[in-house]
């Protein structure tokens, strides 16, 4: 099954007592780095792709999102 990264949501009253499967073969990871105001952005951006390519367990398909998400 193609997932289409949508996230579902279904109100506990209709999961009580059922069996959920999972079909995602990955897990969605948050982190946040906080940079000093007079750190270039890209650079840090540059750094954290290139750590997160060179990880064994970090899928390559789909590629790992970063960016900034706030100031």
């Amino acid at each position: 099954i193609d997932e289409e990264k949508v996230e579902i949501t279904i109100p506990n009253k209709h999961i009580m007592g059922e069996i959920i499967h999972n079909s995602f073969s990955y897990s969605l990871v948050k982190g946040e780095i906080d940079i000093a105001y007079s750190a270039c952005a890209d650079t840090a951006i540059s750094l954290i792709e290139e750590v997160l390519n060179a990880h064994e367990l970090v899928a390559q398909n789909p590629h790992s999102q970063i960016g900034i998400e706030r100031f």
